[in-house]
């Protein structure tokens, strides 16, 4: 191989046609490639789903390197959703018993959207209104989810 055509470690290489993709491809390129394309996400097409982050699960988190940290995350991807005007899908399961309220950080970021509370479905696409809710911003390719470690 020539120094030009030899794969470095940081250059990326593609699984179909193992060599060095072009520095700037574009998805319609990439597809009449034979490879996947895609498009970035942006705050046009991602949509960002905030799923129960309760008071109560919070103090349960396991395997993270600390509740604040973990709330800080949480926080910060919130805001960065706020400050770029993406969407977002906030849902809680069990709100009224042991899992606890949403948290007030989040509540106060979107006062008026919506939490679609869900009682005795664990997962949230399973729940029909959120389902809906999901469903009709559909035209949004990317999904930007956070949800609470188990």
């Amino acid at each position: 191989m020539s120094d030009t055509n030899m794969a470095r470690p940081a250059d990326i290489v593609s699984p179909i046609a193992h060599q060095c993709l072009p520095d700037n491809i574009t998805p319609q390129d990439a597809r009449d490639a034979g490879r996947f394309g895609h498009d970035k996400p942006t705050p046009e097409n991602t949509i960002v789903l905030l799923v129960d982050h309760q008071i109560g699960l919070m103090a349960g988190a396991r395997d993270v390197t600390s509740l604040a940290e973990l709330k800080s995350n949480v926080v910060g991807l919130a805001r960065v959703a706020k400050a770029l005007n993406i969407p977002v899908l906030i849902t809680s399961s069990n709100a009224q018993w042991q899992n606890g309220d949403t948290l007030p950080d989040i509540k106060a970021l979107f006062p008026d959207t919506p939490i679609y509370r869900r009682t005795g479905i664990i997962n949230a696409y399973e729940d029909p209104t959120f389902r809906q809710a999901f469903e009709d911003v559909v035209s949004r390719t990317d999904v930007g989810m956070s949800s609470l470690p188990g």
